[in-house]
């Protein structure tokens, strides 16, 4: 079975496009017709509203949806539905068991000469917990990876490590300049543990100056420790604090569980080809979005918008030769080209 594969993630409307006049492409129809189908196409994409309205759905009614809670079920009920209204050939769900991992909560207070105040910060996924009752420990400020590694393992063990490098704005793509900050929050903590410390802050990515803490993935090894992004204005603060007291020290807590054999599944459908069935155009993105999230872009967006080729493929009654495939999937399930999905299930 041939796959082409085209995963969303931050789907931008002009692959959706560019996705459509490709798989148009492949239908039956006579040269002279395309221009006249191929502005049908682009007249229903701009004028319809199901996509945005889907997005309103999952942003308002489910948003934090973990791999495994009451929301991740709730907004694969309602795709499902959804799809099944659209008359697809196909509609299922894939299920199977993985870790998961669920935040409670997380706090943190400054403690310097005598006067305390709170910090905005939440838990990176895959935190570990913090003992019961916190941890208070000195605070050592870092400008990246680069900068922990040259410091020896005494400077470090024992303490919180604060990664402070700030995004650069100067890049003229907004995806490079993520890329160029997003490493030391995915790899700094596991840098931290290694080196003894016994949890890390991470600066938000964020070019904006506000003190909403940004969660996001973490890799760490066997020794999980407590991991959490720290607000704009609340590194600042804390910055310049222990530029007056290099001695101040940080109360945290921060409450997570590790789940496991967390029942869960993926949503299949499909549109047959009426031609080359087996030859499959795997289009999709992921339905989970981070606990303190609605998920509107990451990737509630790109979901709906893929999802909207099914339903302009069956409201237009486009022929496609090849199989359409659509799968709203999971980031720890994301299948590979010419993977082979189970019967389908239904949710209990």
């Amino acid at each position: 079975m041939h796959f082409t594969s085209i995963i969303s993630y931050f789907y931008p409307m002009k692959r959706l496009f560019i996705f459509l006049l490709t798989a148009f492409s492949l239908s039956a129809i006579s040269q002279n017709a395309d221009s006249l189908v191929l502005r049908k196409i682009f007249v229903n994409a701009i004028t319809n509203h199901e996509a945005y309205n889907n997005l309103g759905y999952l942003c308002s009614n489910t948003p934090g949806r973990l791999m495994g809670s009451g929301n991740s079920i709730k907004a694969l009920k309602y795709l499902k539905n959804y799809l099944e209204g659209l008359n697809c050939d196909t509609v299922y769900l894939q299920e199977y068991k993985a870790d998961a991992w669920k935040h409670n909560s997380s706090k943190a207070k400054l403690l310097s000469a005598g006067t305390s105040f709170e910090l905005s910060i939440t838990a990176l996924g895959p935190s570990g917990s913090t003992p019961e009752g916190g941890i208070t420990a000195e605070v050592i400020e870092v400008n990246g990876i680069q900068d922990l590694k040259q410091m020896k393992r005494e400077d470090v063990e024992g303490k919180i490590v604060f990664f402070n490098r700030p995004v650069n704005p100067t890049f003229i793509n907004t995806f490079p300049m993520y890329g160029n900050a997003v490493g030391q929050r995915a790899r700094g903590p596991q840098a931290a543990a290694e080196m003894g410390a016994v949890a890390a802050l991470v600066r938000s990515v964020t070019t904006l100056n506000d003190d909403n803490p940004h969660t996001g993935n973490t890799h760490l090894g066997e020794k999980k420790i407590p991991a959490a992004g720290i607000g704009v204005i609340s590194a600042d603060r804390l910055s310049n604090s222990l530029k007056k007291d290099k001695n101040l020290k940080v109360e945290l807590n921060i409450d997570t569980e590790e789940l496991n054999g967390v029942t869960t599944y993926n949503l299949i459908a499909e549109i047959r080809g009426n031609e080359k069935p087996d030859e499959v155009i795997l289009l999709g993105g992921h339905i989970d979005s981070w606990f303190n999230a609605p998920g509107a872009h990451d990737d509630g967006a790109g979901l709906v918008q893929t999802a909207d080729v099914i339903r302009i493929f069956k409201q237009l009654n486009l022929k496609n030769k090849r199989t359409i495939r659509f799968v709203a999937l999971w980031t720890k399930n994301i299948p590979k080209a010419g993977a082979r999905f189970m019967p389908p299930q239904s949710i209990p």
